[in-house]
């Protein structure tokens, strides 16, 4: 089985769904995908901002974070997720 860059960016957003579980993730955006070097390797990066949890962080600025997800394109596992720090 081989992946495809529509399959490893629903991946991508699944797998941040599910590991920020705790933190309802709001106004997710696929900022770049890239076929790694190697080649074995979709590099995927998404954005989003994390609703407050707290009441005093519901009128602070929301933040939004970029993570980086690689995937493995023969079996679609992700091997790791970084933080891309915005340009």
């Amino acid at each position: 089985m081989s992946i495809d860059v529509k399959q490893a960016v629903g991946i991508a957003l699944k797998f941040a769904d599910d590991m920020f579980a705790n933190d309802r993730i709001i106004d997710a955006r696929l900022e770049e995908v890239e076929r790694a070097e190697c080649e074995s390797k979709w590099l995927v990066t998404l954005s989003f901002v994390r609703e407050p949890v707290k009441a005093s962080e519901a009128f602070a600025a929301p933040t939004r974070e970029y993570k980086i997800f690689a995937i493995q394109v023969q079996t679609g596992d992700v091997e790791w997720m970084k933080i891309r720090q915005p340009v």
